[in-house]
C-alpha cells in the first residue's frame, strides 16, 4: 500500500513542533512531496522530496541558500526502527545520516560533495570536499546564536570528528590557505587536529578547556603564509591557548632552513614567542640562551643569540657567497620593526647585531656576485687584497684569530661603527654606513699587512710596475723585515651594485712616521685620526722590536 501526499511546510510551524533544535538560520516555506509505503514483513518507509524553493538558509559564503534558488532535497527513513535512522541529501552538495534515539541524536555523519561515512554511535562525522571554509565567518555566526548553542543540543558523549576533509580554500586569521586536508577529533579531554597541505604537515592538540595546547609539524614552508589582509592586531590572538610549538623541518620555497621549537603565549594586547631554540640557516639558538619575540601595538621586537660553527656554511645557507670559513662564532641580535613579525623590513628596522667570531680565514669570492651579495663582499677582505694585486701574499686566503664588532640598524640606515679583524701578521678595522633606500655605501678600512719595511721603496718600484710585482720584489729584497707591519687606509663608496674601493693613504711603520701614497693620480698627506689607531699600534710594536 502506498500513500502519496503533498503539502506546503512553513519553517515557523516546524520550529513550534521541533523547538530550539531547529536554528533561526532557517526561514521561509517550501512545497514537499512524499510517499508512505507499507509492505508485508517490513517497516513502513517514508520518502520526501522538495526543491526547497522559498526556503532560506543564512550561512557563510558558498553555504547560504537564497529563497529563490532551488536545491534538490530528499529524505527517507523506516518508521518504527529503534533508533530511527534518517538519510538526507541536498543534491550533490551534501549527504547525511542521522541516528535518533529516545534521548535525541545518538550519531550523525555528513558528507560534503560526497556520500557520508557510516554512522558511529556517539560521534558526529564530517568528511568530503568543501570549496570554502571561512573560520572567522563561522565563529561570528555561532557567536550570534546565543539561543542555539550547539553543545546544548548535542547529547552527552556525542563528539565531533572531521575525517580527511579536503578544503579548497581555508580562510583563517587573514590567511587564505589552499588545498588543505583536515582531520579533527574530539575526545573527552582534548581536541586533536591534523593538517596537511603542500606547505605544511602536522598536528595540533588542545586541551578541552582551550587553555593549553601543542603544535607538532613534520615540515612547514613559510611561503604558505601570504601577506594577510586588513590591519594586523596581536589582540586577535587573545583567545588562543598557550601553545608549545615544534617544527621538525622549516623550509622556504622548498629550501631547508632548519628546525625550531618555541612557546606561543597570547596576551590581551600582545603575542609572545618565547624560548626560541633550534637551528636556523646554520645558526644554532641554544636552549641555555633561547630567543624571544614580542609583538604588541608598538611593533615586533626580536632578541636572540645565534651560534655558528662555520660562518661560511651559514652564509651559503642564506644564499650568499662563501667568503669566509670559521671555527665558530656568536652573534647577539636585537631588532625592532613596526607591525607583525612577518612584516619585517630592513628599511624600517632598528637595533643591532653584535659579532664575535673565532679564528678562521677570508676566502676569495667569485667575480659574478651582484646586488646584496656584493654588500657582503664589501667585507670580503680577500677580494680587497685581490683588487690591490696582493694575492701572492695570501694565496690560500687571509687567516685571522678573531673578528669582533657591531652592526647597527636605524630606520633605513645600516651602520658599522667598528669591526675589528685581528691576526698574527694582519689586522683590519672597518667602519661605515649604507642607506637602504638609495643603496649607497660610505666607509673606511684600515688594513695592517705584512709588507716590506721601507714603503718608499714600494712606492718607487710600483710607480712603473704592477703593484703585485713591486710588492713581490720588495718582499724578496727585505725578506728579514717582511714580518714587520705597515698600515693603509682605504675608502669604500659607490652603491650595492657597484661598490668602489680606493687606497687613501699608507703609513710607514718602520720609523713611526706617516708616509705618502698615490691616490687617484695625486698624493694625499696622511692625517692622524681615530681610525689610524691600528697603524699607530703597529708602529709602536715595530719600534720596540727594533
Amino acid at each position: 500500500v502506498q500513500l502519496a501526499f503533498a503539502t506546503n511546510v512553513r519553517v515557523d510551524a516546524l520550529r513550534e513542533w521541533l523547538g530550539p533544535a531547529l536554528p533561526p538560520l532557517v526561514s521561509g516555506a517550501a512545497v514537499i512531496n512524499g510517499t508512505l509505503d507499507f509492505a508485508p514483513q517490513s517497516l513502513p518507509r517514508v520518502q520526501i522530496t522538495s526543491d526547497l524553493q522559498g526556503l532560506m538558509l543564512e550561512l557563510p559564503a558558498t553555504w547560504a541558500k537564497p529563497g529563490e534558488v532551488s536545491l534538490p532535497f530528499a529524505l527517507q527513513a523506516e518508521l518504527g526502527a529503534r533508533p530511527l535512522q534518517l538519510e538526507l541529501s541536498g543534491g550533490r552538495r551534501w549527504h547525511a545520516l542521522l541516528s535518533i534515539g529516545e534521548e535525541g541524536l545518538e550519531g550523525a555523519a555528513l558528507g560534503l560533495q560526497d556520500r557520508s561515512l557510516p554512522l558511529v554511535p556517539g560521534r558526529l562525522r564530517i568528511s568530503g570536499h568543501a570549496a570554502l571554509i571561512d573560520v572567522g565567518a563561522w565563529q561570528e555566526l555561532l557567536a550570534g546564536l546565543p539561543g542555539w548553542p550547539l553543545d546544548d543540543q548535542m547529547p552527552e558523549g556525542l563528539q565531533l570528528s572531521v575525517e580527511q576533509l579536503l578544503i579548497d580554500s581555508l580562510q583563517f586569521q587573514g590567511q587564505d590557505w589552499r588545498r588543505v586536508l583536515l582531520d579533527l577529533e574530539q575526545t573527552a579531554d582534548r581536541w586533536r587536529i591534523g593538517l596537511e597541505t603542500d606547505w605544511a604537515q602536522g598536528g595540533v592538540t588542545v586541551a578541552d578547556d582551550l587553555a593549553t595546547g601543542r603544535i607538532d609539524l613534520a615540515y612547514l614552508d613559510l611561503t604558505g603564509f601570504g601577506p594577510g589582509g586588513g590591519e594586523s592586531d596581536p589582540a586577535q590572538f587573545r583567545d588562543w591557548p598557550a601553545l608549545e610549538v615544534d617544527i621538525a623541518e622549516l623550509q622556504r620555497g622548498g629550501r631547508p632552513l632548519g628546525h625550531l621549537a618555541f612557546g606561543l603565549e597570547p596576551g590581551e594586547e600582545h603575542l609572545q614567542v618565547w624560548r626560541i631554540r633550534g637551528e636556523l640557516l646554520g645558526f644554532n639558538l641554544p636552549a641555555e640562551a633561547p630567543g624571544n619575540l614580542l609583538w604588541n601595538a608598538d611593533g615586533s621586537h626580536l632578541q636572540a643569540e645565534l651560534v655558528a660553527a662555520d660562518l661560511g656554511d651559514s652564509l651559503a645557507a642564506l644564499g650568499y657567497e662563501r667568503i669566509v670559513e670559521t671555527s665558530g662564532g656568536r652573534f647577539g641580535l636585537d631588532l625592532r620593526w613596526p607591525g607583525p613579525p612577518q612584516k619585517f623590513s630592513l628599511a624600517s628596522s632598528s637595533g643591532g647585531l653584535a659579532v664575535a667570531v673565532d679564528e678562521g680565514r677570508f676566502l676569495t669570492a667569485s667575480a659574478g656576485a651582484s646586488g646584496t651579495l656584493r654588500v657582503v663582499s664589501i667585507l670580503n677582505l680577500a677580494d680587497i687584497i685581490q683588487r690591490l694585486s696582493l694575492t701572492q701574499l695570501f694565496e690560500s686566503g687571509i687567516p685571522f684569530d678573531s673578528m669582533v664588532g657591531r652592526v647597527n640598524f636605524a630606520t633605513g640606515v645600516i651602520e658599522v661603527p667598528q669591526l675589528d679583524v685581528a691576526g698574527a701578521a694582519t689586522g683590519f678595522r672597518f667602519s661605515g654606513s649604507s642607506d637602504v633606500a638609495s643603496r649607497s655605501l660610505s666607509g673606511e678600512m684600515v688594513a695592517t699587512l705584512p709588507v716590506a719595511n721601507n714603503l718608499p721603496w714600494v712606492a718607487a718600484l710600483t710607480a712603473g710596475l704592477p703593484i703585485a710585482a713591486g710588492v713581490f720584489v720588495v718582499s724578496k729584497l727585505f725578506a728579514k723585515q717582511v714580518s714587520q707591519l705597515s698600515s693603509a687606509v682605504y675608502s669604500i663608496g659607490g652603491t650595492w651594485d657597484e661598490p668602489q674601493i680606493r687606497l687613501d693613504r699608507i703609513f710607514d711603520t718602520g720609523n713611526g712616521r706617516s708616509g705618502r701614497s698615490e691616490s687617484n693620480g695625486g698624493e694625499a698627506e696622511a692625517q692622524p685620526s681615530g681610525s689610524e689607531s691600528a697603524a699607530d699600534s703597529a708602529a709602536e710594536s715595530s719600534s720596540s722590536r727594533k
